[in-house]
C-alpha cells in the first residue's frame, strides 16, 4: 500500500494498493453495487473493481467520511462520482474521486468538494507500439515521441488523467490534449 498526501490547498490524498484477490460477493466492502460486480464476467475485472473501491473507502474512512452513508454514480460519461445514499437528505458536498487499475493493482485519488481529479497509472516498463502512438497523439508530440518511444506511457497516462479530470473520458479526444 502506497500512499500519496498533499496538503495543500486543495487537499488531495492518491492510494495505491495490491488488487485483492481473496473476494466473496457477500462481503463485499462498501462503495461496490453488487449487481455491478455481478456484471463483470472475469475474477480479474472483479478483484480491480473491488480494489479500486476498496482503496477509495480507505482515503475517505481516514478524511472522517462514513462510506456506508454514500455511494458511487456515474454521469453519462461513466466519469464516477459521490452521492449520499438516497434518504439520507444530507446537504455537504462529497469530495471528488478518480479510480484506476494496472497491472495488479488499484489506484483511488480523492480531492477536497469543489474540484474534480484524474488519475491514471501505467508500469514504467509498459511500451506502447510505434503504430499506436498516432492514436493518442499528433503534431509536435507525435515527432517527440518517434525519438522518445520511452515517454509515451507518460504522455498517454497524463492525457487520460486529464480526460478523467474533465469527466469526459474518451468523448475528449486525447489527440487534442497537448501539453508545454
Amino acid at each position: 500500500m502506497k500512499l500519496l498526501e498533499h496538503n495543500l490547498n486543495p487537499k488531495i490524498e492518491i492510494l495505491l494498493i495490491e488488487n485483492k484477490t481473496d473476494i466473496l460477493a457477500d462481503e463485499l466492502p462498501p462503495l461496490v453495487d453488487i449487481d455491478e460486480f455481478n456484471s463483470f464476467k472475469t475474477d480479474k475485472r472483479r478483484s480491480e473493481h473491488v480494489s479500486a473501491r476498496f482503496a477509495l473507502g480507505s482515503i475517505l474512512e481516514k478524511w472522517g467520511l462514513d462510506v456506508d452513508q454514500m455511494k458511487i454514480v456515474r454521469d453519462n460519461n461513466r466519469a464516477p462520482s459521490l452521492r449520499w445514499l438516497d434518504g439520507l437528505f444530507r446537504s455537504e458536498p462529497l469530495p471528488g474521486i478518480s479510480l484506476g487499475h494496472s497491472n495488479g493493482h488499484a489506484v483511488a485519488a480523492v480531492i477536497e468538494p469543489g474540484w474534480w481529479v484524474g488519475i491514471d497509472a501505467e508500469p514504467e516498463s509498459r511500451k506502447i507500439a510505434l503504430n499506436a502512438l498516432d492514436q493518442f497523439c499528433k503534431g509536435e508530440e507525435l515527432e517527440m515521441l518517434s525519438g522518445r518511444s520511452d515517454e509515451a506511457v507518460k504522455l498517454w497516462t497524463s492525457k487520460e488523467a486529464v480526460q478523467k479530470s474533465m469527466h469526459l473520458g474518451m468523448n475528449l479526444n486525447p489527440r487534442i490534449i497537448t501539453f508545454e
